[in-house]
């Protein structure tokens, strides 16, 4: 996605897609929330809060350095790659995941009807997130644009003024650009 080849931001919110995209796959396979909680109960979800918590600071920290780093320079361009980029990492958080938790069998994972529709949502995820990165990215860079045309040469040079005590004082400095009208002359 950048320029410089940096994929942090895109793993972060790589996280936090993997981890929504796990969250709505279990919701669609399973609508009956007992059902829900009995099949994550028995499936091994235990660690899921602790999960999410650290995916949601994840997700921050990506788009505080994303939206730092574009304030700073040109936006990166946001396309058919990040999207790309997006679905491998969530694709295969998902899978470390879903196998992980039923004990690294991955014939197990396999059988489950909600991991096989996770696969499949998170590339539509990944498309969400990529689409809202693409967003986010315009209007960062719209708006650092707008607030660098607006700031003005004078106002950036001009310096508070220095007022010293004592019986070598001086009168305060003032800048060029706060001169006062021009005297007029005696008649």
């Amino acid at each position: 996605m950048t320029a410089d080849g940096r994929p942090a931001p895109l793993l972060g919110l790589a996280l936090g897609g993997a981890l929504s995209g796990h969250l709505l796959a279990y919701a669609v396979a399973f609508v009956d929330a007992v059902e829900r909680r009995a099949h994550l109960a028995s499936t091994g979800h235990a660690a899921f809060a602790p999960m999410a918590m650290l995916a949601a600071v994840a997700v921050g920290v990506a788009l505080v350095g994303l939206g730092v780093r574009v304030w700073r320079s040109a936006p990166p361009t946001v396309g058919w790659a990040t999207w790309t980029r997006l679905a491998g990492i969530q694709l295969a958080v998902f899978a470390l995941i879903e196998t992980a938790e039923r004990g690294f069998d991955p014939s197990v994972a396999v059988g489950d009807p909600a991991v096989r529709l996770g696969l499949a949502i998170q590339l539509l995820v990944a498309g969400a997130l990529a689409l809202a990165l693409r967003l986010f990215v315009r209007t960062v860079g719209l708006v650092a644009a707008r607030l660098r045309s607006r700031r003005s040469p004078a106002r950036a040079r001009v310096r508070p003024a220095i007022v010293e005590r004592g019986p070598f004082a001086r009168a305060p400095r003032t800048s060029a650009s706060r001169r006062g009208p021009p005297l007029r002359l005696p008649s």
